[in-house]
């Protein structure tokens, strides 16, 4: 049972100019670990250089793991799954969406399972045995954004099978405004570091988001106006991709 197991819990305190608070009470198997050099690729490569146990469980700070998350990913992991990419539900500041940002995010957001079809995963809820992490190495710190997606594509080259798990499932925030859209894509528009990748997000910036549109529509979970806001949001989004992405050729 994992309850007599032993696990470790690593909190990496990512390019903050504050220290610990003296009074926080954490339990005896937490460690606070402080990353100086900024992005999140760079604290879970930290966190990961810490760990001692054989298996990896990844999750992020404004994420809310679900009673069971640890248990159902760790017996994945346990009948020899290598990578296990658990559900990542959304919430939101009232009880169903009540912004157009929220509404896009009901739509398109942390979408896990359909990752794990296109063999890939988010490190918002991601286990992984350890022996396979060192094989296929660390992540690349020099992305601000989308590097649990590179990572996960050089796992493929190694192993790839890749498990997802309704159960282990961890709660998400939604993001409430179009600015917190906005620096989301800017920061994936800045975080591309191949031409192939800088044009496919080029062709997905100068087109209405068509090849969202089928499953979009298709969606039971939403109602008539929230696919037409979802897809008007997208292709505005679209629009301030293309001009992130101008700005940051010049």
């Amino acid at each position: 049972m994992l309850e007599q197991r032993y696990y470790e819990i690593i909190v990496v305190n990512n390019n903050s100019n504050e220290s610990t608070p003296i009074w926080l009470s954490v339990p005896d198997n937490c460690k606070i670990l402080i990353e100086r050099k900024p992005g999140s690729y760079a604290a879970r490569n930290t966190g990961v250089k810490a760990a001692r146990g054989c298996y990896l469980a990844f999750t992020d700070s404004d994420c809310i793991p679900s009673e069971s998350w640890l248990s159902h990913g760790i017996c994945l992991l346990d009948e020899g799954h290598s990578r296990i990419a658990g559900r990542i539900e959304l919430f939101y500041k009232k009880s169903k969406p009540s912004t157009s940002a929220e509404i896009y995010e009901k739509a398109f957001a942390f979408r896990q399972d359909v990752n794990v079809k296109n063999g890939v995963a988010l490190t918002a809820n991601l286990f992984i045995e350890k022996n396979f992490f060192n094989k296929v190495g660390f992540f690349d710190e020099k992305l601000l954004s989308g590097g649990d997606i590179e990572w996960n594509t050089r796992a493929n080259k190694v192993y790839k099978e890749i498990i997802f798990s309704q159960a282990a499932y961890v709660l998400h925030p939604a993001r409430y405004s179009l600015s917190d859209l906005k620096v989301k894509r800017y920061r994936v528009i800045n975080g591309l570091k191949n031409t192939r990748s800088i044009l496919k997000i080029l062709a997905s910036c100068l087109t209405p988001p068509v090849r969202s549109f089928p499953r979009v529509i298709k969606n039971k979970e939403l109602s008539f106006s929230e696919k037409f806001i979802s897809l008007v949001v997208g292709y505005y989004l679209n629009i301030y991709g293309l001009k992130a992405l101008c700005k940051r050729q010049n």
